[in-house]
């Protein structure tokens, strides 16, 4: 399969080897990151920088949720 090159017109994505993924999975990792972020500091004893890593991560998921639903919402209504 031949590779595509990043334009600059193109939307946000990661590049990762050959592959292109869209915001969300990066915003996915993200929130992976930050939970870890707040297991680790909440067991080093760093009540802050948990607290607010955890509260980070809790916008992210919401975010990728609303964005799930719409997405699912308005193509339900599309394809009806």
């Amino acid at each position: 399969m031949p590779t595509r090159r990043l334009e600059p017109d193109d939307p946000p994505a990661v590049h990762r080897g050959n592959e292109f993924s869209l915001w969300g999975s990066a915003m996915i990792e993200w929130i992976v990151i930050l939970l870890v972020v707040a297991a680790i500091a909440s067991l080093l004893g760093f009540r802050g920088v948990a607290g607010v890593s955890a509260g980070i991560a809790k916008v992210l998921i919401l975010i990728v949720l609303v964005g799930f639903l719409l997405l699912l919402f308005f193509g339900v209504i599309a394809f009806a």
